[in-house]
């Protein structure tokens, strides 16, 4: 049985490893690359000449795909169904967890 401070730090852990994840997602989606897209163009002569360098970053690249709209998009359908039934069923297995267990008892 799991105690609810065993329950509170697997949530924290959980927790404090999505963050980071959600974040550089976030940045993926908008920008449509990694959050440090910049590139280093300096040759090996220029790196040692001296002189300061100058960072040139890498245009984004914009990509424009039109999907015309069919009607009910059933894949999203999908997604948003599984998600609920994992939501649904870690609910229930933590209910079950956490809730007392009978003991039998003799009728004698």
């Amino acid at each position: 049985m799991l105690s609810i401070h065993r329950v509170a730090a697997a949530a924290t852990i959980a927790a404090a490893l999505c963050g980071p994840a959600t974040a550089a997602a976030d940045d993926w989606y908008k920008t449509g690359a990694p959050a440090k897209a910049t590139q280093d163009y300096l040759t090996p002569d220029a790196r040692d000449s001296g002189r300061p360098p100058v960072h040139v970053s890498a245009p984004p690249r914009t990509r424009i795909v039109e999907v015309p709209q069919a009607g009910f998009e059933w894949g999203d359908a999908a997604i948003g169904g599984a998600a609920t039934l994992a939501l649904v069923l870690l609910v229930a297995g933590g209910g079950m967890n956490l809730r007392p267990r009978r003991t039998a008892t003799s009728s004698s």
